[in-house]
């Protein structure tokens, strides 16, 4: 399956370029979120959509009511039994609390995504 999936792979980053960016688009003036970045001397392939948002368990539910699904941050190492640690680590809590990633197949139509982008500025509204 993996080797399948390799051989497709320019295909995919195009797509989800393509939609990462028309996301982009949509909501870079919507007041409260943030979105990925993309530095000048990298290319991000957009694998998941992901963005911040303060009271992000609220706003998820929010989607969910308006069939969006949507998926939290991964949680951060330190909290991981294997890499447990004690210590001060205030970005990536921070960032876990308020990060969740958007619907971001393949298989997602330009439309689908401007009805996202649109949902998303009328509950943040």
């Amino acid at each position: 399956i993996g080797l399948a999936q390799l051989e497709k792979i320019d295909k995919f980053i195009d797509i989800k370029r393509k939609n990462a960016l028309l996301y982009n688009s949509i909501l870079k003036d919507v007041s409260g979120v943030v979105l990925p970045i993309e530095k000048e001397w990298a290319k991000n392939v957009y694998w998941m959509y992901s963005i911040l948002v303060e009271n992000r368990d609220l706003f998820m539910n929010k989607l969910n009511d308006n069939e969006i699904d949507s998926r939290p941050f991964f949680y951060p190492l330190h909290v991981l039994p294997p890499y447990k640690r004690d210590g001060d680590f205030n970005v990536s809590t921070a960032i876990s609390k308020k990060g969740l990633n958007l619907p971001s197949s393949v298989k997602l139509k330009e439309t689908e995504v401007e009805m996202i982008g649109s949902k998303i500025k009328e509950i943040l509204k």
